[in-house]
């Protein structure tokens, strides 16, 4: 009996693990996501943040980035405040990208991936700690025109 509980155990962690990727989206898949070949320069609304807490739905406006590639900027509208851990404040910051990889504001490093009208960037975490793990998928507001500064 002690086995089969046992085994019951282990068949339910595995069920219960998901896979981020869940959303058929690699973010190092080259014929997706050239960044060279897509323009950032738009206005972003964040539709998911996954991680530790598991996927979280957000509203359009709960989350605005405005990227701006000729300056290097990204205006941040953070309407939902510090509700999700890591969430970066209103206001706007310089970024670098090289090689796929983003840096916001000298301390924010993700992984950068654009898929049609999807930004997806990934966390690029301390492989010690297993609680700083997310992943944020943008989606192009298409009501806005882009942004040719």
């Amino acid at each position: 009996m002690r086995k089969l509980v046992i085994l019951l155990m282990c068949f339910g962690l595995l069920v219960s693990c998901s896979n981020e990727d869940e959303i058929d989206i690699n973010v190092n898949k080259k014929s997706n996501n050239n960044i060279e070949d897509n323009s950032m320069s738009k206005i972003w609304n964040l539709k998911s943040y996954s991680g530790f807490l598991g996927t979280v739905q957000l509203k359009q406006n709960d989350v605005q980035w405005v990227l701006n590639e000729n300056l290097n900027q990204i205006q941040v509208v953070n309407n939902i405040g510090e509700s999700l851990p890591y969430m970066i404040e209103s206001g706007t910051y310089n970024y670098t990208l090289i090689k796929g990889e983003m840096t916001i504001n000298k301390s924010f490093m993700y992984t950068v991936g654009v898929d049609g009208n999807l930004f997806i960037l990934r966390y690029k975490d301390n492989p010690v700690l297993s609680d700083d793990e997310y992943t944020l998928i943008f989606l192009e507001n298409e009501e806005l025109t882009t942004i040719t500064e």
